[in-house]
């Protein structure tokens, strides 16, 4: 299955009109499957639309800056919040707002949060054999849905470069950019 976010969300919505559809004319009555019915697979639907939203939200980032120490793992995200994780921390008694992290069993990063209404957000970090690639998965899920929604990014490490432009924010001038060398 592709890792779009849009193509994933369209394929989950034709799965779920195409089972709709099925279950209607499986009754000899159209109308027999029930308002109820229709309307909390629907309510399923754009439920999950929203999950796959925010997790695709949370996962725009092109460039991770990973920086480990021996009792922390901070994973700095382009235009988004940090990951900080203090490690040796005991697990806690999963309630709600409250987050953990730390590796699990398989030696995999994890980011977990469970927010209000029961939504679970969960970031697991996995570096490949080689260390040649970084896949990070992000699941959402609440206990409305019957379903989580999965957004997969595999990651390269790169060495960062010069740019070819230079920019300086002022208050007068706001940002501003030019090409060349710096001039400080």
């Amino acid at each position: 299955m592709t890792e779009n976010a849009q193509e994933k969300l369209l394929f989950l919505y034709e799965i779920a009109r195409s089972q709709i559809s099925q279950e209607q004319r499986r009754r000899e009555d159209p109308r027999a499957l029930g308002r109820q019915g229709v309307e909390r697979a629907i309510d399923d639907l754009n439920g999950l639309i929203k999950l796959g939203t925010l997790a695709d939200s949370m996962n725009r980032t092109n460039v991770l800056r990973i920086e480990q120490g021996d009792d922390y793992v901070l994973v700095k995200r382009d235009d988004d919040f940090a990951l900080t994780c203090e490690l040796g921390r005991d697990k806690p008694e999963f309630g709600y707002g409250l987050e953990w992290c730390g590796f699990d069993k398989n030696g995999q990063l994890m980011y977990v949060s469970r927010l209000p209404e029961g939504l679970d957000i969960v970031h697991r970090f996995m570096l490949s054999d080689n260390g040649e690639r970084l896949s990070v998965s992000t699941t959402v899920k609440t206990p409305a849905l019957s379903d989580a929604y999965t957004i997969n990014r595999v990651y390269m490490p790169f060495e960062e470069g010069g740019s070819l432009y230079n920019c300086e924010f002022t208050l007068e001038k706001k940002k501003t950019c030019w090409l060349g060398p710096s001039e400080q």
